[in-house]
């Protein structure tokens, strides 16, 4: 069993179990006294599944909390049961807490959280938003996630948000592709004495999430982070991609604040070779007919387009949504290698084993092998 203490200093908390120390460190705000550990559970909860550990947190936990992250472990072990077992979770105090009235926002500054922010617009009242440092930029990266800071704010002051940041190291215990959801649940939790819900950009509509599942961060999880005082909830599960590159290319300044390249090395700036990047291309080409000035290495090649790794559920998924966009606007020919890849890779015919031949053609090789 997992058995998890809560420690807390004013802004800096800290959550420990087994052999993991988490450490979290506000700024921009006042961290009340914690009244509530489930975001404890959240971010223990991928690593106790994989190893197949029961939790208990020696403090209060949300009660609803505990009803949707039992039902989290079901999910994930009726999905991946080679990796993720059944486990139980427990807490020396169950509550039930009244949500604060203030909403709070996440942003990365990606494209789906970019587009968020688009799509919602100008707030008549400040608005407050959560960027965590841990995630894409880790405690050790701190020079780039200043210059992220920097890159993204002029789109923050037109928007009017003001931004918190949240430090944070528990992406150790919280990581992987499954983990995603989780750890985004844990920082929000953590702040559920400040705000009552909050707001978390989609990675993909839910079509996409079908064609790609099971994903960390997908519609039929992201429900179950809610409890009686604090909930959260995705946007823009409806748009894919796609359509989120062509709102951000329209837009001059969303496009020179906008940061989505995998090379950490780069980060925040966008190299134009990684995959994300030759997919954000791909769908700027596809929507817009043309490449925006924002990334070190501009153009589409075709070679770059033949790079793409369609036997990644994700570039395969993303690949066939920019090609159904390219074809609707009528811009396929915009693309180099668009319609060659999707016709003979994507869309052709799978060829049948004709067993018969195969029988044929293996004995006359044993034949050959034995003369």
């Amino acid at each position: 069993m997992i058995s998890i203490s809560v420690t807390q200093s004013g802004n800096h908390v800290e959550a420990s179990g087994a052999d993991h120390r988490i450490t979290y460190d506000l700024d921009g705000a006042d961290l009340p006294a914690l009244t509530d550990h489930a975001f404890a559970v959240w971010h223990f909860l991928p690593m106790a599944m994989t190893r197949g550990e029961d939790i208990f947190v020696e403090g209060p936990v949300d009660a609803e909390v505990l009803v949707n992250a039992r039902r989290m472990v079901r999910t994930w072990e009726l999905w991946c049961p080679d990796t993720f077992k059944h486990i139980e979770i427990g807490a020396r105090e169950t509550i039930r807490s009244t949500p604060q009235p203030d909403k709070l926002t996440f942003f990365s500054g990606g494209m789906d959280s970019t587009y968020m922010l688009l799509e919602k617009g100008h707030q008549s009242d400040t608005q407050t938003i959560l960027t965590v440092q841990g995630m894409d930029y880790k405690l050790d990266r701190s020079t780039q996630f200043d210059a992220l800071l920097d890159m993204t704010q002029p789109l923050l002051d037109k928007l009017n948000y003001r931004r918190i940041i949240l430090r944070t190291n528990a992406p150790t215990i919280a990581r992987g592709f499954q983990a995603w959801g989780m750890s985004l649940a844990g920082h929000g939790f953590l702040l559920s004495g400040l705000f009552g819900r909050a707001e978390f950009a989609a990675d993909f509509n839910m079509e996409q999430d079908m064609a790609i599942s099971p994903w960390g961060l997908n519609h039929v999880t992201g429900a179950y982070f809610k409890g009686t005082g604090f909930a959260m909830r995705a946007r823009n599960e409806d748009v894919s991609r796609t359509l989120k590159a062509a709102r951000i290319g329209a837009d001059p300044l969303a496009l020179t604040t906008t940061s989505f390249c995998k090379i950490k090395d780069v980060r925040p700036r966008n190299c134009g070779t990684c995959s994300k990047c030759v997919r954000s291309k791909l769908a700027f080409a596809a929507t817009l007919a043309k490449q925006p000035d924002i990334f070190l290495e501009g153009g589409l090649s075709r070679t770059q387009v033949d790079g793409i790794d369609l036997s990644n559920t994700i570039e395969r998924t993303l690949f066939i949504d920019c090609y159904q966009e390219a074809r609707a606007r009528g811009t396929i020919d915009k693309v180099p290698g668009l319609e060659d890849r999707f016709r003979n890779e994507i869309a052709a015919p799978a060829r049948r084993l004709n067993l018969g031949q195969l029988r044929k053609s293996a004995k006359k090789a044993l034949r050959k092998l034995r003369s």
